[in-house]
């Protein structure tokens, strides 16, 4: 499983590996200056686009990937990929 767990289960070497590696990917796409907008959930709402919720489905930010992550809520570093993805993929869907 990719992610953390309690500190009284050891990660074996491959999975911390897995973990440590996402994490710094996750830490250089939050370094980013452009990567802002994604750091939070869209509050569609506040921002006043009711069809957010209409056109993106399965919404997804990097605050919330680091709260999956750091839960040890990924089974395999292709889940953690597959939800950087979905950030830019929903970005890219709403603006278009």
């Amino acid at each position: 499983m990719v992610g953390t767990t309690s500190k009284k289960q050891k990660l074996s070497p491959g999975v911390e590996a897995n973990v440590k590696a996402c994490q710094n990917v996750l830490k250089a796409l939050k370094k980013s200056h452009v990567s802002a907008p994604f750091a939070v959930p869209v509050d569609w709402k506040a921002l006043n686009l009711p069809l957010y919720p209409k056109m993106i489905k399965h919404p997804m930010d990097l605050g919330t990937i680091e709260k999956k992550l750091l839960a040890g809520r990924y089974s395999a570093v292709s889940d953690f990929a597959a939800d950087i993805s979905l950030v830019w993929d929903n970005a890219q869907t709403f603006n278009s």
